[in-house]
């Protein structure tokens, strides 16, 4: 639902909550498609949401902080989406 903006008020947090435990959290695909869900969201959201911007730029440095030590599969899945983070969330 979060990928098709459906009900962000509400899901928002409570997928930053996840990923602040585990920033790698996998739904239904891939290791870290929570994350890659999270960050496709448009930009207006993260406007309108100081407190959950703040939150998603610290979940990501944590994962760009992780990135080296883990498995190149996971990797390779979280370029392309600390690629996608720091362009959308710089237009912040």
């Amino acid at each position: 639902m979060i990928g098709q903006g459906i009900g962000l008020a509400y899901l928002v947090p409570i997928a930053l909550d996840r990923l602040e435990e585990q920033p790698l959290a996998e739904g239904d695909l891939y290791p870290g498609d929570l994350l890659t869900a999270v960050l496709t969201i448009d930009v207006a959201f993260w406007k309108n949401d100081r407190d959950s911007f703040e939150r998603i730029r610290a979940i990501v440095s944590q994962v760009r902080e992780m990135r080296p030590s883990l498995e190149e599969f996971d990797r390779n899945i979280l370029k392309k989406s600390l690629e996608m983070a720091t362009s959308r969330l710089a237009k912040i």
